[in-house]
């Protein structure tokens, strides 16, 4: 942990209420709330990973379901909004941060992107008789809307996959898009980030969306996502300095799970870790 990170964890154990980050089981976990965008969609902030439901009389289509205790928040969140059956559950990666409440919804369809039979396992531990692997773009429909599911391919995660709901014009990014806060990335995966950048521009300029939903941080805007390929561009850039990304990027650290520093030394090639990936 940093001096800084040190800071702002003593600083927020003082003030009680502005504790902003735990780590339990090496994951951050954020406080927790949930935000209504209409009459059948509701989104589940924090944890370890953004959620999102959509209803249609007592059933559910899930978008991810968090993990730890906030998975068991979320999966009470649903019942308080009068959910009974959850008929399909999208992660958009295999991480716990994003399928680690998929234990609650045994016999829901579980979508999930294409990734390969270790990786699977060593994530999930074991494959559902009812996951699914979306290997081509595909329309869901369900409530009256359509779902639109996007393989993106290796870029932050083995293989990512982003959600389009057409008529709300919302993008769910999942872990391609972290707002305002650093994001982990894991390097032993051989990132491609100037792929990753690239998919996120195309994604920005096919769609439009009026609200995109990050793996962590507020949902945010177009403009939103643009900063953060500003980010991801300047890790790349070898005229671009450290100091140079500390001040144009003065984001949140999650201590001992990401930093800009080993991001930066990461894209650069100079691995020092303080983290366990």
């Amino acid at each position: 942990m940093t001096f800084k990170e040190l800071l702002r964890t003593v600083y927020g154990l003082v003030m009680g209420t502005s504790v902003q980050y735990l780590k339990p089981k090496r994951h951050f976990f954020w406080p927790t709330g949930t935000r209504r965008i209409d009459d059948k969609f509701d989104l589940f902030l924090g944890g370890s990973g953004i959620c999102g439901v959509l209803r249609e009389g007592d059933r559910a289509f899930l978008i991810n379901t968090n993990q730890a205790g906030a998975a068991r928040e979320f999966e009470a969140f649903t019942r308080s909004l009068g959910v009974a059956r959850v008929e399909i559950v999208v992660n958009t990666s295999l991480y716990p941060d994003f399928t680690g409440g998929n234990q609650f919804y045994r016999g829901a369809r579980i979508l999930v992107p294409p990734v390969d039979a270790d990786f699977l396992l060593r994530q999930l531990g074991e494959r559902p008789a009812t996951l699914e692997m979306v290997r081509e773009e595909r329309v869901v429909e369900f409530a009256g809307e359509a779902l639109r599911l996007i393989p993106v391919g290796r870029a932050s995660s083995p293989s990512d996959m982003v959600v389009w709901l057409e008529s709300r014009r919302i993008l769910f990014t999942g872990g391609l898009f972290y707002n305002r806060v650093h994001p982990p990335l894991r390097g032993g995966l051989q990132l491609d980030v100037q792929g990753w950048s690239a998919a996120l521009e195309a994604l920005l300029t096919r769609f439009q969306p009026a609200l995109v939903v990050p793996g962590e941080g507020d949902p945010g805007s177009i403009e939103d996502v643009r900063d953060f390929i500003a980010y991801l561009n300047a890790l790349c850039d070898p005229n671009v300095e450290f100091q140079d990304c500390r001040r144009r990027f003065d984001w949140l650290e999650i201590p001992s799970y990401t930093s800009l520093e080993e991001n930066f030394d990461l894209v650069r090639g100079r691995v020092k870790t303080h983290t366990t990936l």
